[in-house]
């Protein structure tokens, strides 16, 4: 948790560069697969993508569909498993930004366990 925000990282940051050399900038396309216990019925844990020092000419949202993701297992015991996939658009050339993704668990303690993360570098 940083700064009063009460997501926790559910992976470490991580750091691309759009090549200046792309005058139509680029697209990141950010997947993740991870396995949850303990969520609860209603859905109250929450997926969210931070695109961070994003230089692009429009405005956050900056992860489509839509950067925080409401997570329902359906009251299932054990482990479910959710892959999500988001676009981060309009990266302007020579920009680096930063791609968070982040969990929060409103009701009850969560456990995520085999998570993957996948960042794809597109060029506009």
């Amino acid at each position: 948790m940083n700064d009063g925000d009460p997501y926790t990282a559910a992976f470490a940051p991580t750091a691309i560069t759009c090549p200046a050399s792309r005058p139509n900038g680029c697209t990141l396309r950010v997947e993740t697969s991870l396995q949850v216990t303990g969520a609860p019925v209603a859905g109250q844990l929450y997926v969210r993508v931070r695109a961070i020092n994003k230089i692009a000419v429009t405005q956050a949202p900056y992860a489509y569909p839509n950067p925080v993701i409401s997570v329902d297992p359906g009251g299932r015991l054990g482990w479910t498993t959710h892959t999500f996939q988001w676009m981060v658009m309009k990266v302007a050339a020579g920009a680096t930004v930063t791609v968070n993704v982040d969990l929060l668990s409103v009701d009850g303690n969560v456990e995520a366990n085999d998570r993957t993360e996948t960042i794809e570098l597109l060029f506009n």
